[in-house]
């Protein structure tokens, strides 16, 4: 009888070779994406994409200027460079003064802060060279203005960062929305992290640090994500998309809200928040209060307080209110001030010093004109 034919059959692999391809798997699909994330980085830079990350969380301000970080902004006008090593949209400036020279410390928001022209362009670029043009006095303009930050943040960063600069003369660039910004509804805990204020029974100024003390541990250094925030392209592609899914698509920010409230629930430090630390405040009042305060800590560390009030160029009533009133204040409390608003009206063509909401580059040089002309009159 002749042998019968078999077929030969595949032998099966054994356990560990099993083992020995699922790892062989897991390393190339983590070389590919390693590789992926590493030429995304690279690209993005070089197409100008996701450099427009600047801020870090912080626990005493709720944030601040990302140190030495090279920021290409183009969300209104255009800039690109690199902030200081100590966090300011300025030059490096070191703490200790040179000698002779008259230091002015500028606070403001982001139209002093002037991300949407280059830096030799901005109001305290221009007023620092004006100055230096004129006679034999030296003087050194500092920058210390951030995006987003109240009358309140100001005060507050006066008192822990400026204060150590001893400027000769602090300026304060004022806009409508700062007193908004510097009140909350005291029971209310989905606002933006920053020190709030608030005057009790007698009038006088509080500090409401609530807020920053709930997210003490967002706000608080993540090596990780600061880390991110500080190189990462990719970072800052998905951050600023982010954003402008919240400014401009209503339900994106319904869902990003109830996702939060979710996570929220299991936060056992808004247990311990007290929602009746006192009745709703008038903004302006307490803004009113807020700027008297910082006159108090100028005049405290020897340092002249300047008032300078954002061009109402849009007749906006509101602002126009405020503004008469700070004048006023100005000349109860002995302070300098001075409304823009004639100022850009008498180029004839005021429309022409903004972008959509900032300053442009003529607009800069109009406020450093009229700065530079106050602060030459205060010597």
């Amino acid at each position: 009888m002749s042998p019968v034919a078999t077929t030969p059959t595949k032998s099966q692999p054994t356990a560990p070779t099993k083992r020995r391809n699922k790892w062989r798997g897991a390393m190339e699909t983590t070389v590919f994406l390693a590789a992926g994330i590493a030429l995304l980085e690279w690209f993005l830079p070089i197409a100008g994409v996701g450099q427009e990350e600047f801020l870090q969380p912080d626990t005493r301000l709720g944030c601040r200027h990302i140190p030495g970080k090279y920021v290409v902004w183009r969300m209104e006008g255009f800039s690109r460079g690199n902030l200081s090593s100590s966090s300011l949209r300025d030059v490096e400036h070191s703490i200790a003064k040179t000698p002779g020279a008259i230091r002015v410390a500028l606070l403001g928001d982001s139209s002093t802060e002037g991300l949407q022209v280059p830096l030799a362009d901005t109001y305290a670029r221009v007023v620092e060279e004006k100055l230096n043009s004129v006679g034999a006095q030296k003087y050194e303009v500092i920058n210390f203005a951030c995006s987003s930050y109240s009358t309140g943040q100001q005060y507050q960063q006066f008192l822990d960062e400026v204060s150590a600069y001893k400027p000769d003369i602090t300026v304060l660039l004022y806009n409508r929305g700062d007193a908004i910004e510097n009140i909350r509804k005291p029971d209310k805990l989905k606002v933006e992290p920053r020190p709030y204020f608030y005057l009790d029974a007698q009038g006088n100024l509080q500090l409401d640090d609530a807020i920053l003390a709930v997210n003490k541990a967002k706000l608080s250094p993540n090596p990780v994500l600061d880390f991110l925030r500080a190189h990462s392209s990719i970072y800052g592609v998905l951050s600023a998309t982010n954003l402008s899914l919240l400014t401009n698509e209503p339900l994106y920010g319904k869902l990003k809200n109830a996702m939060d409230w979710v996570a929220s629930l299991g936060d056992s430090s808004t247990k311990t928040f007290n929602k009746n630390l006192y009745p709703e405040q008038d903004a302006f009042r307490v803004t009113r209060s807020l700027i008297i305060e910082l006159n108090k800590a100028c005049k405290n560390n020897n340092s002249k307080f300047v008032l300078l009030l954002f061009p109402n160029t849009l007749s906006d009533l509101e602002l126009g209110f405020q503004c008469k009133q700070l004048l006023a204040l100005s000349k109860e409390e002995n302070f300098h001030s001075f409304d823009l608003t004639q100022s850009f009206y008498d180029t004839g063509n005021p429309g022409s010093l903004f972008f959509e909401y900032h300053f442009s580059s003529p607009g800069h040089r109009i406020v450093a004109e009229q700065l530079a002309k106050l602060l030459l009159g205060l010597k």
